[in-house]
Order: structure tokens, then C-alpha cells, then sequence
């Protein structure tokens, strides 16, 4: 691909025509189509290769319509790409990359047009896209797997991008230079409990979730760090309901502290304190894990704690089921870390797959009696609803009745011989 693109290229890769029906969905022109403006791009270029999954963008495209559209090189000609990571800076801060979803818009062979969903083009002259990565579906006869109790849900393909765009007095041009990213290596996503004690019918604890991993470049000192990540709640009082998956971004710095604000005003509270960026052998040292959790950070070098969420049990007395809400946390990746390497800072967008622990994810086990309390609840509905199987529940009462009944009446009645 050349460095530059005329004009020409972009107002076919826009090609989005306004159907004369209102309210009609846009379209968009075909991937070989926009590619092919330019004189110097060859199809053969990009070959089918039956073995290989990878993700590759070559090129990117603003709309007039004010859209980001990335061009990717897919080997294997199918599969699918989710999600891309990317800053708007030249030069960006720790916060200043972003996930953002893709939606496929057309493709032809190898070749495979996206749109960035989210994103707003900036209002300047010269605009920048730092790209780092793109993310497809995990699969498992394709991919392998953690060798943990972790799961992998999507793989990451470094980008290694700067693209600038400039608006000129010929048009607009595309320049494309590579940029240095830091690859996570072996993470491990898990989760920390802390009592927030116990209360009248209610007990409560903070599940302060983590990221162990090393990197592939030497780090003396991590200063900053952004992790994506996404949650949703749940709650389960007999019957369990998950809410939606929420996205969320957070930035966390070593100097940022987490504290129980519960303190020991409650029962059998915990007292804790903690950095949200530790070295793993301090992590290790200062929090109860156990052995398994150990060997698997065993090689780490660091820890991010990026999130802190609430488990709690309420109810539970006079016959009512108790209710438990907590929040399970999916999707974990590090979209960008800021560290110091002998006495120089950088600031490096990351390359590391998003990963789940499903631990926690399972349900709190349900008491015998609140599983009989359902089972009376649903035949007496029944039973008022159709009258066979109330008449046949009548007469199931009626047995173990008398079969409960019968050694009393028994005995009465020997009782009742020998004082004749």
C-alpha cells in the first residue's frame, strides 16, 4: 500500500448512497471496489492461506458521512473481526486508548471492510489514529487455550499503527508509520475477598478483582495502566436474574489506594488497604491466595487491581429465601500501560487477548428447604388451575398421612387392649 491516497479513493470508499425511502438502511460499496482506486494495490497481494487466522489492516478510511473504516487482510478468508483498539493522539496518554466495536461491512475473498462503531471523527486539519490492536473470537480448534482456569474469549493481533490523516489543497492523504506496543504475557484474572462483616440478617464481603502478568519489554516501575473490562449484576433469590453486560474503562495509578470504608464498625469486618498497582511477589506476600493461585502468578511481575465489586446476602429469616446479589466480570484486557525503563518513561499501547475467569460465575448453592417451599408453591398453583391433579395431590396428602399416623394408632390401640 502507498503511504499516500488520493482523494479519489476516499469518495468510493464512502460510495454510502441515501436510498430515496426515508429511513432505508445506508449501503456501502464493496471492499474490492475501494481498494482498487488505488493503482498501486495488486489482489494477488493477498492470498488465501488456509492455515492462517491472523487479522491484518492495511488500510483505513474516513467517510464523508464522518465514519472510520479499517481495511483488514484475513488469510484464511473467513472468521470475523470484533473489536479494534485505537487513540486519537499522535503521541497518547495512558487513558487515551479505546476499544471500539466493529461491524462488517463488506467482503470479498480475503479482503474484509469495517466499520468503527463509536468513534468520532476530530474536527482538525491533520487527525491521527494510533492503532494497536484487533480482536477476533476465540476458537477452540483454532487457538489454544490458558492452561488455567481462565478462558480466553477473544484473541488480540497486534497492529502497530500510526496512521495520519491530512486534509490538503489536492485532497486528502493517508501516511502510515509503525509505532512500538508491549505484549502482556501469561495474565492470569482472578479475584481477592475481604469480610465487610455481618450484619441483622445480612453479611456482605468486596471481591477486589485483578490482572496478574509480565511483559515482554523489562520494566523497572509501572506507573499507570488502562483495563477494559465488562460486568453485569446478579441476583438470586430462588430464581436467579442476570442483568446486561455493561463496558467498562478504568485508569488505575500506583499511587491510587483502596480502603475497607467499613472499617471494623461491623462484625468480623476486615481492615485492608492496598495499591492498585503491586509488584506480584508483594501481592503474594501481603494477601491470603492459595497454593493453586500462587503457581499461577508464580512468574508474574505485576498485579493490577482495577475494580472492586460487592457480594451480599440479605433475608433469609422467618421463612422468606435469602436474596444474593453479586457482580460477575468478564473480558479482561490492558488497553495501555505507562512505565519507567533506567530513568525513562514511555507510554505503549498493549497486545493482550481478553480473558474471563469464570469462577464466580456459578451460583451459590440453594438450601434443601427453600427447593420444598418451591415444590408446595408450584403444586398448589397447579392444583388450582386443574382439578385431576388436585384430586390426586388430596389423595398423596391422605397416604403419608396415615402412613405417619399409623404407628401412633397402632400403639394406641395395644394400649387400649391392656387396659381392658
Amino acid at each position: 500500500m502507498k503511504k499516500y491516497i488520493c482523494i479519489i479513493l476516499l469518495l468510493v470508499i464512502v460510495s454510502m448512497t441515501l436510498p430515496a425511502v426515508a429511513f432505508a438502511e445506508t449501503s456501502y460499496s464493496n471492499v474490492l471496489d475501494d481498494l482498487q482506486q488505488d493503482k498501486d494495490f495488486y489482489v494477488a497481494d493477498y492470498p488465501k492461506i488456509k492455515d492462517d487466522y491472523s487479522l491484518q489492516v492495511i488500510q483505513i478510511a474516513e467517510s464523508i458521512a464522518g465514519e472510520l473504516l479499517v481495511y483488514v487482510y484475513q488469510p484464511c478468508g473467513k472468521l470475523q473481526a470484533t473489536c479494534i483498539h485505537l487513540a486519537q493522539e499522535k503521541e497518547p496518554a495512558t487513558e487515551d486508548t479505546h476499544e471500539y466495536k466493529l461491524t462488517l461491512l463488506s467482503s470479498e475473498e480475503t479482503l474484509f471492510k469495517y466499520k468503527v462503531e463509536g468513534i468520532k471523527l476530530k474536527n482538525s486539519t491533520v487527525r491521527y489514529y494510533d492503532i494497536t490492536s484487533i480482536f477476533r473470537p476465540w476458537d477452540a480448534k483454532l487457538d489454544v487455550g490458558t492452561d488455567n482456569d481462565n478462558v480466553t474469549n477473544e484473541v488480540a493481533f497486534e497492529v502497530a499503527q500510526l496512521w495520519t490523516v491530512t486534509d490538503t489543497n489536492e485532497g486528502v492523504t493517508y501516511a502510515m508509520t509503525g509505532v512500538e506496543t508491549i505484549k502482556i504475557l501469561n495474565p492470569y484474572v482472578s479475584h481477592v475477598e475481604y469480610s465487610n462483616g455481618w450484619g441483622l440478617f445480612t453479611s456482605s464481603r468486596c471481591n477486589s478483582h485483578y490482572v496478574a502478568f509480565s511483559t515482554d519489554k523489562r520494566m523497572d516501575d509501572l506507573l499507570e495502566a488502562s483495563v477494559y473490562f465488562e460486568q453485569r449484576t446478579v441476583t438470586q433469590q430462588i430464581f436467579v436474574t442476570r442483568g446486561d453486560w455493561v463496558e467498562r474503562e478504568v485508569l488505575v495509578s500506583k499511587d491510587d489506594v483502596v480502603t475497607n470504608p467499613n472499617g471494623t464498625l461491623r462484625l468480623w469486618a476486615q481492615d485492608y488497604e492496598f495499591s492498585r498497582i503491586v509488584k506480584a511477589q508483594d501481592f503474594v506476600v501481603n494477601e491470603t491466595l492459595t497454593d493453586d493461585v500462587k503457581n499461577e502468578i508464580a512468574d508474574a511481575e505485576w498485579v493490577l487491581r482495577f475494580t472492586e465489586t460487592p457480594f451480599s446476602v440479605t433475608g433469609g429469616s422467618f421463612g422468606t429465601a435469602p436474596m444474593t446479589m453479586w457482580t460477575e466480570i468478564a473480558n479482561v484486557t490492558i488497553l495501555r500501560l505507562k512505565f519507567e525503563t533506567d530513568g525513562k518513561v514511555y507510554n505503549m499501547g498493549t497486545v493482550m487477548n481478553k480473558i474471563t475467569n469464570p469462577i464466580g460465575f456459578e451460583l451459590p448453592e440453594i438450601p434443601w428447604w427453600v427447593w420444598a417451599i418451591v415444590a408446595i408453591v408450584v403444586l398448589a398453583i397447579v392444583a388450582s388451575l386443574v382439578k385431576p391433579v388436585a384430586t390426586v395431590i388430596v389423595w398423596v396428602f391422605k397416604i403419608v398421612f396415615w402412613i405417619l399416623t399409623a404407628p401412633f394408632k397402632l400403639i394406641g390401640l395395644l394400649f387400649g387392649r391392656d387396659k381392658k
